[in-house]
């Protein structure tokens, strides 16, 4: 079985450090965000109204004075990576991944079929904003030899690429879509490595 995590970071944290997620009351798990808003004693709604216009707020007052203010950032590198940056958080906004609510996107495989020539079809579920989705993933046996670092293992590699529609998967609500800002469609790159006895 092959199971992949993407972890998506909560707004102005670090990435997700599996380690350290915790359990609310409920049992649901609690990203290092939720973590703070519990410690509060803060439910979700009055944390998000105060929280989100206040993060965005500071965005825009940073953004406003890099852009239009401050002479030292008038040359394109530091100007291109805080648009950067901007797109990012954008990303983990409720309008397109919504990572406050769903820190993480799985995919779980169901079977792996061999279809020849290296290729191998692996079905499963993917899971994103709590939504599943049945998925064939193509991979690509890209080689198999001795593990460098552990003696009596071998390694094989695979690598795979997939077109998926972020929208018909719950991947934003298409208003930037319409406005022709942001494509529909994204393109997935897989590499992954597995390991077996010699």
């Amino acid at each position: 079985m092959i199971s992949l995590h993407l972890g998506i970071p909560g707004r102005f944290c670090t990435w997700n450090d599996m380690a350290r997620r915790e359990k609310d009351p409920s049992g649901k798990t609690l990203s290092p965000v939720n973590i703070h808003r519990a410690a509060l004693r803060l439910k979700y709604t009055p944390w998000r109204a105060v929280h989100r216009p206040l993060g965005y707020l500071l965005l825009v007052l940073v953004l406003i004075h890099v852009l239009f203010v401050s002479e030292s950032f008038r040359q394109g590198l530091p100007r291109i990576i805080l648009l950067a940056v901007f797109a990012g958080l954008t990303l983990l906004s409720a309008k397109f991944f919504d990572a406050g609510h769903y820190p993480l996107i799985t995919f779980e495989s169901k079977t792996i079929t061999d279809s020849g020539n290296g290729v191998y079809a692996v079905a499963g579920v993917l899971n994103i904003k709590g939504k599943t989705h049945d998925l064939t993933l193509p991979l690509t046996l890209a080689g198999i030899k001795d593990h460098p670092a552990l003696p009596g293992k071998q390694v094989a590699g695979f690598n795979g690429r997939i077109t998926l529609d972020r929208l018909s998967l719950g991947g934003g609500d298409g208003s930037f879509y319409k406005k022709g800002m942001v494509g529909k469609d994204v393109e997935v790159l897989v590499s992954l490595e597995a390991l077996s006895p010699k």
